[in-house]
């Protein structure tokens, strides 16, 4: 299914399984102040870097692991990498607060 990310100031189109976008969108989620939006429809100011436009007609576009799937991000080299990073930033985020509240219910049991 294609749908759209909107973080921040990007607006980025991905291809994914609905359980997988929402996933994607929840982990990018931690790398904002606002939310990680994901639109199955187009935005109504479109995408707004041109290349980004582009690219759902470039054959090579990468696919991020999540879970048990992937979400393949159709955006230029540059916004890629932004939300790449975010991503892999999201989930160090998200194993750091499961593994404090794995330590704090831990330490209420004993």
């Amino acid at each position: 299914m294609l749908s759209f990310l909107l973080l921040d100031q990007l607006t980025a189109p991905l291809i994914g399984c609905d359980d997988h976008l929402q996933q994607f969108a929840s982990i990018c989620g931690y790398t904002t102040e606002a939310t990680a939006e994901l639109l199955n429809h187009r935005p109504a100011g479109g995408v707004s870097c041109p290349s980004c436009g582009l690219a759902a007609q470039t054959p090579h576009q990468p696919l991020v692991p999540v879970e048990d799937g992937a979400v393949a991000i159709l955006t230029c080299p540059e916004h890629q990498t932004e939300l790449i990073n975010r991503f892999h930033t999201g989930l160090d985020t998200q194993q750091q607060l499961t593994a404090q509240l794995d330590t704090a219910a831990h330490h209420d049991v004993s």
